[in-house]
């Protein structure tokens, strides 16, 4: 018996036999910056020139980078709600003053509660 046939009889003994063989087969990595397929036992990508052991950093790097773009198209939507109310309320502010121009020599210290 050959190294393959103790394997393949080791697999048949394990539960799922044939179907839990093909688990074990070795199966080529997909390079993470350019997509390419990459045979086992290469040490580098061969169309971006990635080294196969810096695959897991690079993954977790473009992780890091998805996270801070969502980060910060989060942080501008914020923003722009934030703005919104803003003008919104600045407006209901302008609205009163047309009404009575009274209002519109008012301190805004007289609007702040002071405290005794």
């Amino acid at each position: 018996m050959s190294g393959k046939d103790v394997d393949k009889a080791l697999i048949a003994l394990t539960e799922g036999g044939q179907t839990k063989a093909e688990e074990y087969k070795l199966k080529s990595l997909i390079c993470k910056r350019c997509s390419e397929s990459i045979s086992i036992g290469m040490n580098f990508c061969s169309k971006c020139a990635l080294p196969t052991n810096l695959n897991n950093e690079y993954t977790r790097e473009m992780e890091l980078e998805q996270e801070n773009r969502s980060l910060k198209e989060k942080y501008e939507q914020d923003m722009k709600l934030m703005r919104e109310e803003m003008y919104q309320q600045f407006a209901k502010i302008m609205s009163m003053i047309q009404h009575n121009p009274k209002l519109s020599q008012v301190k805004p210290e007289a609007l702040v509660k002071k405290k005794l």
